[in-house]
C-alpha cells in the first residue's frame, strides 16, 4: 500500500491514539475472533513461505491455508461474477472470510456518488454469493471525501442491506476523533499518523496495519495491537479483520505468525503447515 508510505520512519511517533469514550461500551459478545489477511493471495514469494515445498496448484488454495482473510483488491477495478465468487469460495476452508473494496466507480466519483443506482445493485447483488464467507466489505474514499460529504455518505450508508458489514476508509482528517455512527477503517500507516482513529462503531471492525520491512517498528506496534485486542475482547467485541501490508507483501507471513504466538486461538489460522501437509502439496 503506497498512501502514507514515507522513507524514514525511524523517528516517527507510533504510539496509540486515546479511545474515545463511546469504545468502553461492553458490546455483549462472548466469543472473539480475528481474522489475519494480505491484500494479494498471487505473491509467489508469500506463497512459498506457507508451502516452502510440494506443488501450489493454486494460490488462493495454499494462501487460505494460513490466512483467515483476504483484503480482495481485484473487487475495487471490477465487479466479480457469481462464478468467479463462486471458484473462489470452493477454494477456502469454512472458516475463511473474503473482504471486498468497493468498486471505484462508486467510491471515487465524489460528489453525486450515492445516486449510482445501478452501480450499487450490481456490486451488492454480486458480493451477496460469497454467503457466509463474506466477512465485511469497505469502501475506500480519497483524501478530497471531506465532511462536506457526510450527508451524502449517510444516505447511501443507510441503503445497505441490513446485515451487510461495510466500513468506510476516510482519508480526510475531517472526519478523525469523532464517533460517528457508521464503522470507519482503523488506519495504522507510518505516514499518516494523523488518520490513525480508534473510534468503534460496531461489535467488529477492520485494521488496516502497514509495517515497514519487518523492522522492529512493526513487531512493537504489534505489540500494542494485541495489548488493545485483547482489552476489546474483554468488553465483548466479536470480530476484527486485521489486513497487513508491507513493502514486500511475503513480509506478512512473519507478522501473521507473530500474531498468532501473542494470541494463540483468538488468531484464526496463521499455523504453519504440517510436514505431511508439505510432502504433497495442497489439494
Amino acid at each position: 500500500m503506497e498512501f502514507g508510505k514515507i522513507d524514514n520512519f525511524a523517528t516517527v511517533d507510533f504510539s496509540f491514539p486515546a479511545e474515545p469514550e463511546s469504545n468502553l461500551n461492553n458490546w455483549g459478545s462472548t466469543e472473539f475472533k480475528v481474522y489475519v489477511g494480505a491484500p494479494v493471495f498471487t505473491n509467489q514469494a508469500l506463497l512459498r513461505k506457507i508451502l516452502p515445498v510440494g506443488s501450489i496448484s493454486d494460490n488462493l488454495s495454499v494462501y487460505s491455508k494460513f490466512f483467515s482473510c483476504i483484503e480482495l483488491n481485484s473487487s475495487f477495478y471490477s465487479i466479480p461474477s457469481k462464478d468467479q465468487i463462486l471458484s473462489w469460495s470452493l477454494k477456502v476452508g469454512a472458516d475463511f472470510k473474503f473482504a471486498p473494496k468497493f468498486i471505484k466507480t462508486i467510491s471515487q466519483h465524489g460528489t453525486g456518488f450515492s445516486t449510482l443506482n445501478s452501480i450499487i445493485s450490481e456490486y451488492l447483488s454480486s458480493i451477496v454469493h460469497f454467503k457466509e464467507k463474506l466477512g465485511l466489505s469497505f469502501i475506500q474514499f480519497p483524501e478530497t471525501f471531506t465532511l462536506d460529504y457526510l450527508h451524502e455518505l449517510e444516505s447511501f450508508l443507510s441503503r445497505m442491506p441490513k446485515g451487510l458489514k461495510l466500513a468506510t476508509e476516510l482519508r480526510s482528517k475531517d472526519f478523525m476523533g469523532t464517533p460517528f455512527a457508521f464503522p470507519k477503517v482503523i488506519l495504522d500507516v507510518a505516514g499518516r499518523r494523523d488518520l490513525f482513529d480508534l473510534t468503534l462503531a460496531r461489535d467488529w471492525t477492520m485494521v488496516r496495519f502497514v509495517g515497514n520491512s519487518l523492522h522492529n517498528s512493526d513487531f512493537k506496534r504489534l505489540d500494542d495491537w494485541c495489548d488493545l485486542l485483547l482489552e476489546w475482547k474483554d468488553r465483548g467485541m466479536r470480530e476484527v479483520y486485521f489486513i497487513l501490508h508491507q513493502p514486500d507483501e511475503s513480509n506478512c507471513y512473519e507478522l501473521g505468525l507473530y500474531l498468532k504466538e501473542k494470541l494463540g486461538d483468538l488468531v484464526i489460522g496463521c499455523n504453519k503447515l504440517e510436514k505431511d501437509q508439505l510432502d504433497f502439496g495442497i489439494k
